[in-house]
């Protein structure tokens, strides 16, 4: 998994889709694993957004923990998400109103061509 983009994809999807589906919050149990996807108590393997590389002694930041990074980066605690949505089935999108008023809008490309977006706000674009 190490480097995996559909992954990280696949990971932002699921908290978009949650997000919108009235999910109050979002934990990663599994932040951080070391290179054979532990410690974990069932013997799965597993992917995390930071892998421990104990073998090397090194820090591997995946492409999920950037993924990650678009929600925690700038959806401030105590935000409420407001309506969003697309027309489009390649895009995948939710929105929150910070406390400081400002808006956030995180958007999903879900193919490998760049896609033109257009955000509407209040009937401006």
């Amino acid at each position: 998994h190490i480097g995996d983009w559909s992954l990280a994809e696949r990971y932002a999807e699921s908290i978009i889709r949650d997000f919108n589906n009235w999910c109050e919050a979002w934990v990663d149990w599994n932040l951080v694993l070391d290179e054979r996807g532990g410690p974990n108590h069932v013997g799965n393997e597993c992917s995390a957004p930071i892998i421990a590389d104990t073998e090397r002694d090194r820090v591997l930041l995946q492409p999920s923990y950037y993924a990650f990074g678009h929600f925690s980066r700038h959806i401030q605690p105590g935000a409420r998400r407001v309506l969003c949505g697309s027309n489009r089935d390649c895009i995948e999108a939710t929105a929150f109103l910070n406390p400081n008023g400002t808006l956030v809008a995180v958007v999903l490309n879900q193919t490998k061509h760049n896609k033109d977006f257009s955000i509407l706000y209040k009937g401006k674009l």
